[in-house]
């Protein structure tokens, strides 16, 4: 029933529910039924939602050989990302991202032959800006006082990290050996640049109203950019993406902006509080940087107490704090999660 198209498309759709449950129910006896009876070829021809979640129901059950056995239609799924219909937008990016993970060389090359990165830029980009439209609505108060959850962004936008998510999958993948890994990072790299240079340039030439909102494709650049440069100039090999990844420069401008909103936030929170003393800043030892749900630095700090430095007589020593910034910088807004002495660090 599922390959026979004489059928109507909701009645294939449990059919292929159903061959999902058998597989699932006993894999020694159905797999090898699933891949003779060229399923996945027929689930994908369907292009429903249904029939590609059950298809990525399978790729985790039968894993690499199933991805092998359907390599040439692959270009058939990520066409389905242009599809109007949003669930089977979504079913497809996460039927695409389970190939990324499971995929060899040749599939992963043949996702670059089709410009996925471009169609999953433009899924984002589009996700991104309705994203930090949305935020701006918020009553800044109620924003301040609780942090958006991940889990919720992602359900209500669900391609608002959808390159950075691919760039995981292939990190992580199980069919690619390192140096494999490391090629793939630096092209999706070099992709990213590629297709952000030229949307800057329709934006430009064309004046349209997304110009004034550059935060758009800052976002999306931030993304995408610092987890792939990070994870291959650290020279980390094995490395994932999204962990804490050391700043080499931190003379950067934006570091120093970063090390004076910690000092200047603790001071405005410990303002009429005789127990903690203003801080001037003196330098920044050291730092990290995490690419979550925005920008997170973890920075250690010199810095002086006020009444010291403007006492000329004085020999106070500078003290090390260690401060961590949640930077939403679309919302051009920062958080100070947490601000404390060096020695007092765990």
């Amino acid at each position: 029933m599922v390959c026979d198209s004489k059928f109507l498309k909701w009645v294939r759709d449990q059919a292929a529910l159903a061959v999902l449950g058998l597989v699932k129910f006993n894999k020694d006896v159905f797999v090898g039924l699933a891949l003779m009876g060229l399923i996945g070829r027929a689930l994908i021809q369907m292009g429903s939602s249904c029939s590609i979640q059950v298809l990525t129901g399978l790729f985790k059950i039968i894993r690499t050989p199933l991805v092998d056995d359907i390599n040439g239609e692959i270009p058939r799924i990520i066409n389905l990302l242009g599809s109007k219909d949003l669930s089977t937008k979504v079913a497809a990016m996460n039927c695409i991202l389970e190939i990324a993970f499971l995929g060899r060389e040749e599939v992963i090359s043949l996702m670059f032959e089709e410009d996925l990165i471009k169609k999953l830029m433009d899924a984002q980009r589009l996700e991104v800006c309705l994203q930090s439209n949305e935020d701006k609505m918020k009553v800044f108060v109620r924003r301040r006082e609780k942090e958006p959850k991940m889990e919720e962004s992602v359900e209500k936008f669900p391609f608002s990290r959808c390159v950075a998510s691919f760039a995981v999958q292939v990190e992580v993948g199980e069919a690619l050996e390192q140096s494999e890994k490391r090629a793939f990072k630096l092209e999706i790299l070099k992709r990213v640049r590629e297709a952000a240079m030229v949307v800057a340039e329709v934006m430009w030439v064309n004046k349209s109203p997304v110009t004034k909102r550059p935060h758009c494709l800052l976002v999306l650049l931030a993304l995408v950019l610092p987890l792939a440069s990070a994870a291959s100039s650290t020279g980390q090999q094995g490395t994932p993406i999204g962990s804490w990844q050391p700043i080499k420069n931190i003379s950067n401008p934006k570091v120093k902006e970063v090390a004076k909103f910690v000092v200047s936030e603790y001071n405005k929170q410990a303002q009429g509080k005789s127990s903690d003393p203003k801080l001037v800043l003196d330098s920044v030892v050291r730092g990290e940087l995490q690419v979550v749900h925005g920008l997170k630095y973890k920075l250690v700090l010199s810095a002086k107490n006020e009444l010291s430095v403007s006492n000329p007589t004085s020999t106070a020593t500078s003290d090390k704090y260690e401060a961590v910034v949640w930077d939403l910088f679309w919302q051009h807004l920062k958080k100070l999660i947490s601000f404390q002495p060096l020695s007092e660090v765990n």
